[in-house]
């Protein structure tokens, strides 16, 4: 599943990347290319372990997009994705430098903006994300159960109790 997202994250980054470059001649040199390569996939990696985390940390299916939200807006609000927190209070800086979306985008606009990948900046942005995505990843792994036990014995009950009230 995580290589699926993977892929499906690499084609639909590649189809606006080309759209850029046609319509609006928006060009990267090879280095970046490679830097926006490597932020993506460690970048999805990531993200697919959160979604992992938070579909574990749900009880059934309907609470997994609830749990989903509640992880990832202050994430995307936090992290200067669409404003620059400048002005922001001390506290919802530091909030945000302790979250993963903050590296995601601190790694791409490196990867986009500055020529050569072996840049300090985006290395150390992304050993901030990928030490995200090894701590999700072992979250959600520590966290995974099987349902099938849960969901037969709930089946049984609801059965017993229909044929109760009969």
């Amino acid at each position: 599943m995580t290589g699926a997202r993977t892929v499906l994250t690499l084609v639909v980054s590649a189809c606006i990347l080309i759209t850029g470059t046609l319509l609006f001649g928006f060009g990267l040199g090879l280095t970046n290319l490679l830097g926006i390569l490597l932020v993506l996939l460690i970048g999805s990696v990531c993200f697919t372990a959160v979604g992992f985390l938070a579909a574990n940390l749900s009880r059934d299916e309907s609470n997994v997009n609830m749990i989903s939200n509640l992880i990832s807006f202050p994430m995307l609000f936090t992290s200067e994705a669409f404003y620059s927190l400048q002005h922001a209070p001390e506290w919802v800086r530091v909030f945000g430098q302790l979250q993963p979306f903050h590296y995601f985008v601190r790694a791409m606009n490196t990867a986009v903006t500055r020529p050569g990948v072996f840049s300090t900046d985006l290395w150390t942005a992304l050993a901030a994300l990928t030490g995200f995505a090894v701590l999700f990843l072992a979250t959600a792994t520590f966290t995974f159960r099987w349902d099938s036990e849960r969901t037969s014995r709930r089946s049984l009950t609801y059965r017993a109790k229909r044929h109760s009230s009969m």
